[in-house]
C-alpha cells in the first residue's frame, strides 16, 4: 500500500510467527487496542478493511459455521482449519469488520458467481460474506465480469 500514500503507521497486517495461532491473534488484539487506545469492550473504527470471497461464502478467514462467526468480545482470533488441507489461521471479528467506515469486498472468477448472487440477493444470510454489514459506512462489492455473470446491471 505504500504507492497509494497510506502512512505505514495506518496498516496493521497481522503477523504471523513462530508463535501459537492463539498467541499471534493476541498480540495482533494488543497492537490495535494500543494504537486505536481503545477502552475494555470497545472496537476500533478502521478506515477501511479490504476483504475477499470465497467460494464456500467464506471471508476474512470468518467460515461457515465456525465458532469465530459468533465471537463478540475480541478483535482477532485464531481459526482453527475447516478441513484437512487447511492451516491454521488468524481472522478479525465482526465487531471489527462491522464497525469500520469502509469495507471492500473483492471477489474474482466464475467459481465466485453463484454464491456472489447469493450473497448480494440475500438468499443465505448465514453466509459470512452477508454479514458484513457495517454501521457507519457500508460494504462495497469490487467484482470481476465473471463473478459478476449471475447478476443483473442494477445489482452490480
Amino acid at each position: 500500500l505504500l504507492h497509494v500514500g497510506i502512512p505505514a503507521r495506518n496498516v496493521h497486517p497481522i503477523i504471523t510467527s513462530d508463535d501459537s495461532p492463539r498467541d499471534c491473534a493476541a498480540k495482533y488484539e494488543d497492537k490495535i487496542v494500543s494504537f486505536f487506545k481503545l477502552s475494555a469492550g470497545t472496537f476500533p473504527n478502521i478506515d477501511l478493511i479490504l476483504l475477499g470471497i470465497g467460494e464456500d461464502g467464506h471471508t476474512a478467514s470468518l467460515f461457515p459455521a465456525a465458532a469465530a462467526l459468533s465471537e463478540r468480545s475480541h478483535i482477532a482470533v485464531a481459526v482453527a482449519p475447516m478441513k484437512e488441507s487447511q492451516k491454521d489461521r488468524i481472522t478479525i471479528t465482526f465487531p471489527v469488520i462491522n464497525n469500520a467506515s469502509h469495507v471492500l469486498i473483492l471477489a474474482s472468477g466464475q467459481s465466485k458467481a453463484l454464491i456472489l448472487r447469493e450473497i448480494i440477493k440475500m438468499e443465505n444470510t448465514n453466509l459470512p460474506a452477508a454479514m458484513v454489514k457495517p454501521r457507519i459506512g457500508k460494504a462495497v462489492f469490487l467484482v470481476d465480469k465473471d463473478a459478476g455473470a449471475l447478476l443483473a446491471a442494477p445489482e452490480i
